[in-house]
């Protein structure tokens, strides 16, 4: 197969259905022949002179009518519904969730939480877990019975499982969506939802991404950010998606939550003592005299 033959195939897909459907085809013949070159059954691959098909940029997100109805339309299936609070109050991705065991997760103590020990990026993420997503995974029918939060299901096709956890809960999502009106939606909208609504409600772009795990240069400077303004960050989030938007007001976390000494660093300014002179100043007298001048 030539690289031409290989391109001609996937403008034609594009054409047919887009260019992010196109290159999904490219991962698979570039797979494909990568096995192959490893067990020396072709001696080249011909995917390494086509390109990556430009894509239509989504930017689906969920408004907070439309997260209720999507609520609604889980019609009491306790996983769909645990899955749409994690994703969205934690901007996990759906990897991150479904395969997600309960070591991984703490609901016991003053701050329930959850851990991901290695993100896409392979950095590690802990969040904690607002009151909505607390409840809904003591709803979960694995809850206190199973290893894992979303475990594995027998069917007709895979009787036994080798996999303890599940593959995917797309299709559910998807029928959840369909059944609320929202149309066609992906789990990941639910991802870009937490870092729209954080940035709409007046959350800085560097603590949205210190909740979404996003690697920037611009995230180093808020490693000061304390567990509690997290917290309170989640808590915000949550209180948005249940429509309370005057309350949400009142509990959007601000400037001043965030401890002082951390604040006077980020404008330049030198912490202070109990006796109200500057941190590594020289002397006592040379601050006297420097006040009175």
């Amino acid at each position: 197969m030539k690289p031409i033959m290989i391109r001609d195939f996937l403008d034609g897909i594009a054409k047919e259905h887009s260019g992010a459907y196109a290159n999904s085809h490219r991962t698979v013949i570039r797979s494909t022949f990568r096995y192959a070159l490893q067990n020396d059954l072709f001696d080249r691959n011909p995917t390494n002179h086509t390109s990556v098909l430009p894509e239509n940029q989504r930017a689906g997100f969920f408004r907070p009518g439309e997260f209720q109805r999507l609520l609604e339309a889980c019609d009491g299936d306790a996983e769909v519904e645990c899955f749409v609070w994690l994703c969205v109050t934690g901007a996990y991705r759906t990897s991150e969730v479904i395969q997600r065991p309960w070591t991984d997760v703490c609901l016991d103590g003053p701050l329930p939480h959850m851990i991901i020990e290695k993100t896409k990026n392979g950095s590690s993420k802990i969040l904690p877990l607002s009151s909505p997503v607390v409840e809904a995974l003591q709803r979960l029918p694995s809850f206190g019975r199973s290893k894992y939060l979303f475990p594995s299901r027998p069917t007709n096709r895979y009787p036994n499982p080798k996999q303890p956890f599940r593959w995917g809960i797309r299709k559910q999502f998807q029928r959840a969506c369909e059944a609320a009106g929202l149309g066609h939606r992906l789990p990941h909208d639910l991802r870009r939802t937490t870092a729209s609504l954080l940035l709409m409600s007046g959350v800085s772009e560097a603590v949205t991404r210190k909740i979404t795990g996003h690697r920037s240069a611009a995230l180093e400077r808020y490693q000061h950010l304390t567990p509690g303004f997290r917290e309170a960050t989640v808590e915000h989030l949550a209180t948005i998606l249940q429509g309370d938007q005057s309350q949400a007001k009142s509990q959007a976390p601000t400037e001043t939550q965030r401890p002082v000494a951390a604040r006077r660093r980020r404008k330049g300014l030198k912490p202070k003592r109990e006796s109200g002179r500057p941190e590594r100043t020289r002397t006592a007298d040379l601050y006297r005299v420097k006040v009175a001048l």
